[in-house]
């Protein structure tokens, strides 16, 4: 990741700022909907 600024930010707020690539990004993005899909009862708004 080029962006400094971005790259802070993401550690900053202790999310990950390792690429992984867009196949591995997407299965990672939709076994993350599918938790939260299973949990949504759960969930407070």
């Amino acid at each position: 990741m080029a962006d400094e600024g971005f790259k802070k930010f993401l550690i900053d707020n202790k999310m990950g700022d390792d690429w992984v690539g867009e196949e591995e990004t997407t299965k990672l993005m939709h076994a993350s909907f599918d938790i939260l899909k299973q949990y949504k009862d759960l969930i407070q708004p």
